[in-house]
C-alpha cells in the first residue's frame, strides 16, 4: 500500500522562511551590538542569543561572570538578562556610587516595591514615601537594640 504525501507550496516554503527569519534576528542582534559601541554608555557584554543574552553564563556562575566581564570591559559594563539591560558598577567607586548615591540616581523603591508589597502589604517598607521608610527603619533598629539588651 502506497501513501502519497502532498506538499503544498506553502508547506515547502515554511522552513525556509523560518530559517531566514531566525538568521535575520541573529544578524540584527550582532549588528546592533557592534554598531552601539562607544559613546558615553558603558560597554555591552557580547551575546549571541538576542533575548536570552548572558542569562546562562550569569546564572551558572555569577561571580566568575562578573570577574571575566570586569577583566574584559572594566568596572562598568552592561549585560542583557532575559531582555533587560543590567548595568553593573564594580569596585570601590561602584560601591561608593550605590551606597552613597543620591535618591534621584539610586531609587530602591522602584526596585523593591513590586517584591515587598505583595508580602508586607501597601504603605509599608518600600511602598511608602522615603521619609516614612526612614521612620520605619529607626523603629526597627530601636527594637533590635532593645532585644539585644534584653538577651
Amino acid at each position: 500500500m502506497e501513501s502519497f504525501l502532498v506538499f503544498s507550496p506553502t508547506t515547502q516554503l515554511l522552513p525556509a522562511v523560518l530559517i531566514v527569519g531566525v538568521l535575520t534576528v541573529f544578524i540584527g542582534n550582532l549588528l546592533l551590538q557592534f554598531s552601539s559601541r562607544g559613546g558615553a554608555k558603558p560597554p555591552v557584554v557580547f551575546h549571541w542569543v538576542p533575548f536570552v543574552g548572558s542569562a546562562i553564563s550569569y546564572g551558572l556562575d555569577p561571580y566568575r561572570f562578573f570577574a571575566s566581564c570586569r577583566e574584559k570591559y572594566g568596572d562598568i559594563f552592561t549585560f542583557v538578562l532575559l531582555g533587560r539591560k543590567i548595568t553593573v558598577y564594580l569596585g570601590v567607586k561602584g560601591n561608593d556610587f550605590i551606597l552613597n548615591g543620591k535618591l534621584q540616581d539610586v531609587n530602591a523603591e522602584e526596585v523593591y516595591s513590586p517584591l515587598t508589597t505583595p508580602v508586607f502589604g501597601s504603605d509599608v517598607i518600600y511602598d511608602c514615601p522615603n521619609q516614612k521608610l526612614m521612620e520605619q527603619k529607626k523603629v526597627s533598629a530601636l527594637s533590635c537594640i532593645i532585644f539585644e539588651l534584653n538577651s
